[in-house]
């Protein structure tokens, strides 16, 4: 279960970070070091907070069973 909270954090982490994308006006962002289009930043940001939470989804309904 410890990885399924860890999942839950970084998706809200991510979602933090992306809607904090949308309040600023920046026209690139930052992704490993390398300077990226702002769209290309919340693309990577919404697929990771989408694959963290439908795997704490998975995982905690996997561990009621």
């Amino acid at each position: 279960m410890n990885r399924a909270i860890i999942d839950l954090i970084i998706g809200i982490l991510a979602i933090g970070t992306l809607v904090y994308s949308f309040t600023t006006s920046d026209e690139t962002g930052r992704i490993f070091g390398f300077t990226v289009n702002i769209w290309v930043y919340r693309a990577f940001w919404a697929a990771i907070s989408t694959f963290c939470i439908l795997a704490y989804l998975k995982k905690s309904k996997h561990a009621k069973k």
